[in-house]
């Protein structure tokens, strides 16, 4: 068990790893040869491909729970039903994106023609409506322990998007609509090749949806507050910034949101677990795995959480080499990363709740954060541009996740699993130590020297905490037995 899923885990670090890296290169690329005005255009289409989760209605989770818990035949049932349900949503995002770019392009500030922001719009909903069934897929592949091999088509995909996109910046079109159009057909390429995977071996099935109504219900409300954390900001932003600000804070949301990223792998690997564990009433197995996947997050994520909230302009400057980056939004970027990083940390503790089915607390606390992020975010915007955005959306999206997971009656609550809070501490502050001595230490000259700061910071914090935490420890005692056994 412990070897196949740390093969697992590895695999999808692995494909998160070349995801972020893809992402994050291609950034200061599509930059200099798009402007702010056109990255600005590319953060309103992922804007818009985060909206589409809304229209999953639950059916992901509720996916990799059935595979999980109930086997093939269900799945393979709720799978066909789902997928039906998307086509259809796919086709009225378009339409309507189709029918209303041309009125929404007018309330763009951008020296952009009107008619180049107008297509821009309906490119991006095409391009995110052809990403948009990537979800469903992976969760089917999670559902039946072949998490390594979704990451990995998925992170393919993602490096050919971005990839793609960088050769058409820096060739015959620097055309921030030919770069959407890239990522249409990029996009159904890696979607048909991850449905291909998932149906391959499973019965065939009609379409039932019988037994997860309640579930799916439940999961997309909480689907529906969270994606207004990722979204509410940055309608915020278009609306009221210039289009250049609103590009600057696309950077440095696309940046705290890739905590949310770093996360994926202690879901997709302990999630069906927990899921399988629940339907055996196997106490103890659930109890581990909680553990595990709490204990992994925090390892994954607080390091970075800390480099980027403690060292917010040493990681921009050494990223974009932008002094003028750097004063825009390198506060927000420190806020926004405090937020994510908690934020990430309690979607990892969230899937006790998930694998269990009982999910309205959590969405009560979601909706009432994003209502009160719904309020500071435009105060934010007007107040303090890019980065007074950053700071008001990461103190609703950070009070949101202590409340949910640390109070009593949350999963990491003394009341509900004693003792996971208390070590989870203890493996953030050891993750957060080399931040904090390189936030007050004197700041290394230029960019090189800064960006071995940033990655002497965040090694430095992820070897601690994998020494402090109990799970990061036994996960190296694995590796060294490993080691011997092959030497």
């Amino acid at each position: 068990m412990a070897t196949r899923i740390s093969t697992s885990l590895a695999a999808l670090l692995a494909a998160q790893a070349i995801q972020a890296a893809t992402t994050l290169l291609a950034a200061p690329v599509l930059v200099a040869g798009l402007g702010l005005d056109g990255y600005g255009l590319l953060g309103i289409a992922a804007t818009l491909t985060l909206l589409l989760g809304i229209l999953d209605a639950g059916l992901a989770a509720a996916l990799t729970r059935r595979f999980a818990a109930e086997g093939p035949e269900a799945g393979a049932a709720l799978l066909a039903a789902a997928e039906r349900l998307l086509l259809a949503g796919g086709c009225v995002v378009v339409l309507a994106a189709a029918a209303l770019a041309w009125p929404l392009s007018g309330l763009l500030a951008s020296p952009l023609p009107r008619g180049t922001l107008a297509t821009a719009l309906a490119l991006a909903a095409l391009a995110g409506a052809a990403l948009w069934p990537t979800t469903l897929y992976q969760a089917g592949l999670n559902g039946r322990g072949r998490q390594a091999e979704a990451a990995l088509i998925h992170a393919g995909g993602t490096m050919l998007r971005w990839g793609g996109s960088v050769v058409l910046v820096l060739g015959p079109l620097p055309d921030v609509r030919a770069v959407l159009v890239w990522h249409a057909v990029a996009a159904l390429g890696s979607v048909a090749l991850l449905r291909r995977r998932l149906r391959h071996g499973l019965p065939r099935a009609r379409a039932p949806v019988g037994g997860v109504g309640a579930y799916a219900r439940d999961v997309s409300m909480l689907a529906l507050a969270g994606l207004l954390f990722a979204v509410l900001d940055r309608l915020a932003g278009a609306t009221l910034l210039p289009l250049a600000a609103f590009g600057a804070y696309s950077l440095i949301a696309q940046i705290a949101q890739m905590l949310g990223v770093l996360i994926v792998p202690a879901r997709a690997v302990w999630f069906p677990r927990l899921s399988a564990a629940l339907a055996r009433k196997d106490a103890v197995e659930v109890r581990r795995a909680l553990r595990d996947a709490v204990q992994v997050a925090a390892i994954l994520v607080v390091p970075w959480a800390a480099v980027l909230a403690l060292l917010p302009g040493t990681v921009l400057w050494a990223w974009t080499g932008s002094g003028e980056l750097v004063g825009q939004a390198a506060v927000g970027l420190a806020g926004l990363a405090t937020g994510w990083g908690l934020h990430a940390l309690a979607s990892a503790a969230a899937i006790f709740d998930l694998a269990r089915g009982s999910m309205r607390r959590a969405t009560r606390l979601s909706a009432a954060g994003a209502a009160l992020l719904a309020v500071l975010a435009p105060a934010g915007a007007l107040l303090g541009g890019a980065a007074g955005l950053g700071l008001a959306a990461g103190v609703a999206i950070g009070l949101y996740a202590a409340v949910y997971a640390a109070a009593p009656a949350g999963p990491l609550g003394g009341s509900t699993h004693p003792g996971l809070l208390a070590a989870l501490l203890r493996t953030g502050g050891a993750a957060a130590a080399p931040s904090l001595i390189a936030a007050v230490a004197p700041p290394a000259p230029g960019r090189i020297g800064a960006g071995i700061v940033v990655w002497l910071a965040w090694l430095g914090g992820s070897a601690a905490a994998a020494l402090v935490s109990p799970t990061g420890r036994m996960a190296l005692a694995v590796a060294a037995d490993r080691l011997r056994r092959r030497g």
